[in-house]
């Protein structure tokens, strides 16, 4: 029930803020990889969605003439899959879709396929050319070390080879014994890293979302002590340093206050339903 009311809330708000496509002349592609492999519990997951959800409809601007957003979100375990196909946020009918998708999503568990992941983000998009008008910024969530599978190292420079310009991780560390982050940095890469390489990006202090200033440019492992609130506030800070990088305050873009609070709202809905009653 709670599901459906959200949907045709979202819908209806969305709708009010409904706009017309533009020939972007900068479009940013924005991959987000999120890990639910059995290590992540059910409520975990879908509180680690809700965050992202919330992170996205909080601070995505609509496409303009000057500049477009692109969403995609695939999930993987033993296998990879999409949750959210290649989506340009036209209108506000596009972010209710990528909203009530992510936030919707079900838990599947299974065992940690890094490659699996980052093979289906590379052939699910495939409108990087390479052109300066074309950025792209992979973000990937984990809490563990790749178990199965192929190679994560190919299945990056993969990515890096197509055209994303730069990878990023949050290391979720909430059994004290998180993924390997030198293993993780390893695999990331940003416009800072030799053309045609991976590997040697910075590992932040955990829970430090504050360092993000620039995540085309200076791409990082984040470790995170936690879902929940720890984990959030390190998505909604990565997603804002996307549209407004640089160490100083992000504010709402102005084209969506009131789509930002009122999903926000919905996530935090969203959030609480989901969550097992206490022991």
């Amino acid at each position: 029930m709670f599901r459906k009311q959200i949907a045709i809330s979202a819908l209806a708000l969305g709708m009010a803020f409904s706009g017309s496509a533009y020939a972007a002349t900068q479009n940013f592609h924005l991959g987000f990889i999120m890990d639910e492999s059995g290590s992540v519990d059910e409520d975990d997951y879908l509180d680690a969605m809700d965050s992202l959800a919330a992170a996205l409809s909080a601070s995505i601007p609509l496409a303009t003439a000057a500049v477009s957003y692109e969403i995609t979100v695939v999930s993987f375990s033993t296998a990879a899959r999409v949750v959210v196909a290649p989506t340009v946020i036209n209108n506000g009918t596009d972010m209710t879709n990528v909203f009530n998708a992510i936030s919707g999503d079900a838990y599947n568990g299974g065992s940690t396929c890094y490659a699996c992941a980052m093979d289906l983000m590379r052939t699910t998009v495939t409108s990087l050319s390479g052109a300066p008008s074309e950025t792209g910024i992979l973000n990937m969530m984990t809490d563990g070390n790749n178990n199965t599978g192929g190679s994560a190292s190919t299945a990056s420079l993969a990515l890096r080879t197509a055209g994303w310009d730069s990878l990023s991780f949050e290391s979720v560390e909430e059994f004290g014994s998180g993924p390997d982050n030198a293993a993780l940095a390893a695999l990331g890469f940003d416009t800072t890293t030799l053309a045609g390489t991976i590997g040697g990006i910075q590992i932040l202090g955990q829970d430090d979302a504050g360092s993000i200033v620039d995540p085309l440019n200076k791409s990082f492992v984040l470790p995170v002590s936690a879902f929940g609130a720890a984990y959030n506030q390190a998505i909604a800070t990565k997603v804002q340093k996307i549209i407004t990088p640089g160490p100083s305050p992000v504010p709402v873009p102005a084209a969506l206050p009131l789509m930002a609070g009122g999903l926000s709202l919905l996530g935090l809905l969203g959030g609480w339903r989901r969550r097992r009653p206490a022991a």
